[in-house]
């Protein structure tokens, strides 16, 4: 029996930085869940899936770890004993490590960063037995490229699922949201696979400085760093890419996990129905969109 939270293939997950329950959640049946299933079955809602630290901290000492933070970065100063502690203190048995976006343009070396990247990953999760998992990390640009990393990573080094960003690209005219049909390929593979996509925002590429029309200008607003919004309006994106595209609906077996509860969507899905409903069909109903969207 698969814990009652558990979502159906294709439906989105939104997560925050972490979700409640995990390894030592038991059903009714007395069924505990592994990691993996946890991953690939949990569903989650931004304003539900964590209680504030200072509760948390305060039963550290009468409860067990329990929760799985599915949003953990292993960058910068980033240390594992350090980050074991704040575990623990917050009640998290286990957290999935994740390097999102390979930074990369050029084939080769996107390959070597993701292969190196996602390495390091793996060893963590030998070093540390079942405080740390993986999402690995893909150059999305380079579908051959992905193709390769999704074999090593599932086969060799058996991470739980792959991390990718909401766009990729170096310019207006090279941005590409990950519902692009370029990338239909490195999904019908993970929808093979029936993996774990967890889906980090990250600011489109038309916002490069370099891709700016004039020295000084902003696509933004003035005084404002980028990510402060565009990080949580570039998931609405590649969400509306990936239903327009009809990839959800073609990839019914990828579990995805929008992290930072969804950002700007949770509160847009209802105009973002109405006006993508009444641009395509003339239908204001919503139900144009209903054969993109799985069980929907």
């Amino acid at each position: 029996m698969k814990h009652r939270h558990s979502t159906m293939p294709g439906e989105p997950m939104f997560a925050d930085d972490n979700v409640e329950g995990g390894p030592e959640m038991s059903t009714k049946s007395s069924h505990k869940l592994s990691r993996r299933e946890w991953l690939t079955g949990v569903t989650a809602v931004a304003a539900t899936a964590t209680a504030p630290a200072r509760h948390a901290a305060a039963q550290a000492g009468a409860a067990r770890p329990y929760r799985i933070d599915t949003h953990h970065h292993y960058t910068g100063d980033w240390a594992p004993g350090r980050t074991i502690e704040g575990m623990d203190q917050n009640l998290i048995a286990t957290a999935i490590l994740s390097r999102p976006g390979i930074p990369v343009s050029e084939p080769e070396k996107a390959r070597k960063l993701a292969r190196e990247t996602n390495d390091h990953g793996a060893q963590l999760v030998r070093d540390y037995p079942g405080r740390f998992g993986l999402f690995a990390s893909l150059p999305l640009f380079d579908v051959e490229g992905s193709l390769r990393e999704i074999a090593y990573a599932f086969d060799v080094l058996k991470a739980d699922g792959v991390c990718l960003v909401t766009s990729y690209g170096s310019s207006n005219p090279g941005t590409k949201w990950i519902g692009d049909p370029s990338f239909a390929p490195v999904f019908d593979e993970l929808n093979r696979r029936k993996a774990v996509v967890f889906v980090h925002p990250t600011v489109p590429a038309y916002y490069n400085p370099d891709s700016r029309p004039q020295s000084g200008s902003t696509r933004g607003v003035s005084g404002v760093n980028e990510t402060a919004l565009e990080n949580q309006f570039d998931t609405p994106r590649a969400v509306v890419s990936l239903v327009i595209n009809g990839t959800l609906i073609r990839c019914p077996d990828i579990r995805f996990i929008f992290s930072h509860g969804g950002g700007a969507l949770l509160f847009l899905h209802e105009r973002l129905n109405h006006l993508l409903g009444e641009d395509r069909s003339g239908r204001t109903d919503g139900s144009y969109l209903s054969p993109y969207v799985p069980n929907g």
